[in-house]
């Protein structure tokens, strides 16, 4: 990795991943510090927009500066570097690549002069940590506190698919972290619009078992879902939660859970993947479905009820079913 950074000539441009979380944001930051010390000034750039309010909290608390990819000029860069979801960023950008980087596989046809591909680590931040040791430079107490950061949030603070590595990168990082602003990023102010989301969603609650599904009606922000469905996994008895809403003619999705039996990524693939798009692994997940033929009934309150109505309907029947009980057989579980 060296070797190719000390091999480009003029600027590098990193790119992360669309709407990157804080464990591509860390990963960019590491790479930009490595390329400083070897004399390569660098840009950090994202595609599309950094929706993620966790991002964009972790971006000014830290004082990090990215910069959107379709407004900078390829021809500007001597290089470009892709970190986290390699295969879905090379696809939205035109250039030539020298390094790329990834914790998840990386298709055969993307051709690069560096490329590391690690599906066996949980986190973006622990390979650049075990780089930055390799190094051997010093390092600054923002790339340390966005990398521990990274591996923390990636891991669910080592609950989450952690393996030793993600521990030996974490201690190294540990003493020159600045743990006042750490402590402010992992303990951020709660926007209005979640808060709105968050109480819809108790209200909402339908519980089976120690399975939970609400629906927080018509939202302007989908990351709030996950927010709402991670504070209310810590309600008494539920191990499993998903909250839905409806923004921009889409039904979002997000669920989490802690159950050790279920993988609720499979579990929203198998109930979605044919008439949207899923994701996500054993503890979170994602999904997005289209309103399709509801798209057509007009704007007025009653016909948002109507639709509101048949969307919970849909959505919350089959997110019981693949969780193996049945809407409406104990209540609200208030």
């Amino acid at each position: 990795l060296r070797e190719e950074l000390e091999a480009i000539d003029g600027r590098l441009a990193i790119i992360t991943a669309e709407n990157p979380d804080p464990d591509a944001v860390a990963a960019a930051v590491a790479l930009q510090s490595m390329a400083s010390a070897v004399g390569v000034e660098s840009d950090i750039c994202y595609l599309n927009e950094i929706g993620q309010q966790e991002s964009r909290a972790f971006l000014n608390l830290l004082g990090i500066d990215l910069h959107d990819w379709q407004e900078q000029e390829a021809t500007e860069y001597g290089g470009v570097a892709v970190v986290d979801e390699v295969d879905e960023t090379v696809r939205s950008i035109d250039a030539d690549l020298n390094i790329v980087i990834d914790h998840g596989e990386i298709d055969g046809g993307i051709e690069a002069a560096f490329v590391d591909a690690r599906p066996d680590m949980s986190s973006m931040s622990t390979i650049l940590t075990k780089y930055l040791q390799e190094f051997d430079m010093a390092v600054d107490d923002v790339v340390a506190t966005a990398l521990l950061y990274g591996i923390r949030a990636e891991t669910l603070d080592f609950k989450r698919d952690a393996t030793p590595a993600d521990l030996t990168a974490a201690a190294f990082l540990y003493p020159f972290v600045d743990h006042e602003r750490l402590e402010q990023v992992e303990s951020p102010s709660m926007s209005t619009e979640t808060l709105d989301v968050l109480a819809e969603a108790i209200t909402s609650r339908e519980v089976q078992g120690s399975h939970l599904v609400s629906n927080a009606g018509f939202i302007t922000d989908p990351e709030a879902l996950g927010k709402a469905a991670q504070h209310l996994l810590n309600l008494e008895g539920v191990t499993t939660t998903a909250v839905f809403g409806i923004a921009d003619d889409t039904i979002h999705i997000a669920a989490r859970s802690k159950d050790i039996r279920m993988n609720i990524g499979d579990l929203l693939e198998d109930a979605y993947e044919e008439m949207g798009d899923a994701s996500g692994h054993s503890t979170q997940a994602t999904a997005e479905i289209p309103l399709g033929i509801f798209t057509g009934i007009g704007g007025g309150d009653d016909n948002r009820d109507t639709l509101l109505s048949l969307t919970e309907e849909a959505v919350k029947s089959r997110l019981f079913e693949v969780m193996g009980v049945e809407s409406g057989e104990n209540g609200n579980g208030g």
